[in-house]
């Protein structure tokens, strides 16, 4: 089964999605800027974990073109593939679940 990205809603900064075999994807965005000393740091990413059937929480994997056992990060846009998901390009990538 796929999962359009671009159809997620984030309410203060989470998203989630239940996948086909009951198990929860949560999307965490991460768009910072932190000061570090002179500097400012700017960090713009999604973060991904699964929640699965058991309730185990078990990290994700957010770089596009890449998966677990739960699912993969797709895109049919090849610039961004072995990119970290982040607010910019997570319009155009899906989630992929085997129908297993």
């Amino acid at each position: 089964m796929t999962y359009n990205l671009s159809d997620l809603s984030f309410v203060n900064d989470f998203a989630y999605l239940e996948i086909s075999d009951g198990s929860t994807v949560v999307f965490n965005l991460v768009d910072e800027q932190i000061a570090v000393g002179a500097e400012e740091l700017n960090i713009n990413a999604v973060n991904v974990a699964v929640i699965d059937t058991d309730g185990n929480y078990i990290d994700g994997v957010n770089v596009i073109g890449e998966g677990n056992e739960f699912y993969s990060l797709a895109t049919e846009h090849k610039e961004y593939l072995g990119k970290p998901l982040d607010k910019d390009n997570i319009q155009y990538c899906t989630l992929e679940v085997s129908d297993d």
